[in-house]
């Protein structure tokens, strides 16, 4: 029912479209890591998210996104799938933290729901373009 595959440049519209549809600002594509995944239900492409390495034995979970037409409780065991996925490809290479960051409230408690934990309150993050 459920399956991972990796990201390609070709699936960029695809995703990209997701964020928009939520009115959300979408990585750019030179943003995505090879480490990007995307969960098919059946053939449906229908979560992403991207991996982010470290050389310091954590990673980050980045960038996670939703097809828009893809609802209900499906959604959660997708996204309980893709997780653990990732995190068990992450431990396969050596990692052993994941590190994610979320603004959205729903996402934050999925986050909780995947067993992560909070650790930060009331942070805001800064960009500059160099």
């Amino acid at each position: 029912m459920f399956t991972i595959k990796k990201y390609n440049s070709g699936d960029f519209e695809m995703i990209k479209s997701w964020w928009d549809d939520k009115n959300e600002i979408a990585p750019t594509k030179d943003m995505l890591p090879e480490t990007t995944f995307i969960l098919n239900i059946g053939s449906t492409p229908s979560l992403c998210v991207s991996l982010y390495l470290t050389n310091s034995g954590h990673c980050y979970i980045e960038n996670f996104a939703g097809n828009p037409l893809m609802k209900g409780s499906i959604r959660k065991e997708a996204g309980q799938f893709l997780f653990e996925g990732i995190t068990g490809y992450a431990k396969s290479l050596g990692y052993n933290k994941v590190v994610c960051f979320a603004h959205v409230d729903k996402l934050k408690e999925r986050y909780k729901q995947f067993g992560l934990v909070p650790t930060l309150d009331n942070i805001q993050s800064f960009v500059k373009e160099i």
